[in-house]
């Protein structure tokens, strides 16, 4: 069946037989298999801005005030990577567009379409 055929319904009952199989699995079991599925990918590369320090970091002190510029840049480019191989696993559905999979429209502005121009630079900005 053609995914433009699937009807609001059927992938609302998708939604809720993977949730209740997440609960039946476990949190603990689905962070391991996680890890597992993107730590290959995440540790391709690594970058960090600055000198590295030990410690423990104050997110809110340290990174989104941006106090430490080094530490928000090392710590957005880390993030970038982890949403898009996050959002973009084999299997999972579409790869990540700028609108989301969160989208409340079944047809949403500009139709979430996949375009080479600044969209896709800023869907990759971060990595």
């Amino acid at each position: 069946m053609a995914a433009a055929s699937v009807s609001r319904d059927a992938h609302a009952d998708r939604a809720v037989r993977r949730a209740e199989s997440a609960l039946a699995t476990g949190a603990d079991v689905l962070s391991r298999q996680h890890e597992e599925d993107l730590r290959p990918l995440l540790s391709a590369a690594s970058l960090t801005i600055g000198s590295r320090r030990s410690g423990v970091v104050s997110v809110p002190d340290e990174i989104l005030s941006g106090w430490d510029e080094h530490l928000t840049a090392t710590v957005i480019f880390q993030l970038g990577r982890y949403l898009l191989a996050s959002a973009s696993r084999p299997g999972g559905g579409p790869p990540a567009n700028l609108q989301g999979i969160w989208n409340a429209e079944l047809r949403p502005p500009w139709s979430s379409n996949y375009t080479i121009n600044i969209n896709t630079d800023d869907e990759l900005l971060g990595c």
